[in-house]
């Protein structure tokens, strides 16, 4: 109307016909106005006191039409227990992207805001896994807002913290720094150092630091100095194949002696101006080597600035030439630094509440 209002159509048009009709309206959400949106809205919620929104009589009395109908039509598209569990042979592909709006998280009570997590340190303690209480708070947090997660480890070992079904319980998930590349469970992107390197160049780098590891005391030695990843070296002086114990006395040891700190600024004369590389801390063993710009904020490129008007980081190894400093430090971030995941908690719970 001339208010710019977009008006809705009489109560009868919409149901005219058939419950399919209502399943199509239900379907076509974005199509049918600001009635077929708060439909949709009280579909999802599967109550009544939806009906409670609706702006005036008409509206209310089309919403407990729908509301009516909505086990029937949970029953025609396959949900069961608050999930999409598959959508009704011949519905079309439109009907198929809108009924996934029907399944448990999608409906959010602020997408725009998107809060991203590292993993170690942040999510859960150093290479363990994800304790109940983070994972049922989560859980919550993803009905308000988007949550997304980046990682330096691949996409395994994330999968071995987070659990699973990680794909499905974060919007975003991002590992290798966002090399590898996931947003509603679909494979974004995938980079390669390999290709971007090239062979003879990895294999200076790889030559190099075996020759530097034969120089290194440290209480242990173990296997695994480098591992070569999708998109970085992980180098880690006592090996990755450390026992737990090993790894918190090569960490107490480190925090003395400096023995990363050092290696990195070795490594870092040794191919200034060669090739074109950042060295970042992290976790308690190692450091990463990876091309400049491949740091954690490179899965901001796949966060379109049209779709989120905040961006949250929470990380623990915030400080400069730690992991999480270039993400943290980014102007497209509200950086929060925390201690551990009982720190991320209790700072997620004073900005986003219980």
């Amino acid at each position: 109307d001339a208010s710019g209002r977009r008006r809705v159509p009489p109560t009868g048009f919409f149901f005219a016909s058939s419950m399919d009709f209502t399943r199509r309206l239900l379907l076509r959400a974005s199509a049918g106005g600001a009635l077929a949106a708060a439909g949709l809205a009280a579909a999802q919620q599967f109550s009544l006191p939806s009906v409670a929104k609706a702006e005036g009589p008409s509206e209310r009395a089309m919403l407990e039409q729908i509301l009516a109908g909505v086990e029937t039509i949970k029953a025609d598209l396959g949900i069961k227990s608050g999930r999409l569990n598959g959508v009704a042979s011949g519905a079309t592909a439109a009907e198929q992207e809108a009924a996934e709006a029907f399944s448990g998280g999608s409906a959010k009570t602020n997408p725009r805001v998107l809060v991203l997590f590292d993993v170690d340190g942040t999510l859960t303690p150093a290479r363990k896994t994800m304790g109940p209480e983070m994972r049922a708070y989560l859980a919550k947090l993803r009905q308000k807002v988007t949550v997304g997660v980046i990682g330096g480890s691949d996409f395994v070992k994330q999968k071995e913290q987070l659990g699973d079904t990680v794909l499905e319980d974060f919007d975003f998930s991002f590992s290798e720094n966002g090399l590898v590349a996931y947003k509603a469970g679909e494979l974004l992107a995938k980079a390669s150092v390999a290709q971007h390197l090239g062979e003879p160049a990895i294999k200076d780098i790889v030559n190099w630091v075996m020759g530097y590891m034969c120089k290194i005391d440290c209480p242990v030695k173990r296997g695994t100095f480098i591992e070569f990843r999708t998109g970085m070296f992980n180098i880690s002086p006592v090996g990755r194949n450390c026992s737990r114990e090993e790894r918190n006395d090569f960490e107490a040891y480190d925090d003395v002696h400096k023995i990363r700190e050092t290696m990195v600024k070795a490594m870092r004369a040794e191919f200034q101006g060669k090739y074109d590389l950042t060295y970042s801390i992290g976790g308690q063993i190692s450091f990463d080597v990876f091309p400049t710009g491949w740091d954690k904020t490179y899965c901001l490129r796949f966060v379109d600035e049209k779709d989120f008007d905040e961006v949250h980081f929470f990380g623990d190894k915030t400080y400069k030439g730690g992991n999480d400093y270039e993400i943290f430090m980014h102007p497209r971030t509200v950086g929060h630094s925390v201690r551990n995941p009982e720190d991320t908690l209790r700072q997620l719970k004073a900005i986003f509440g219980e």
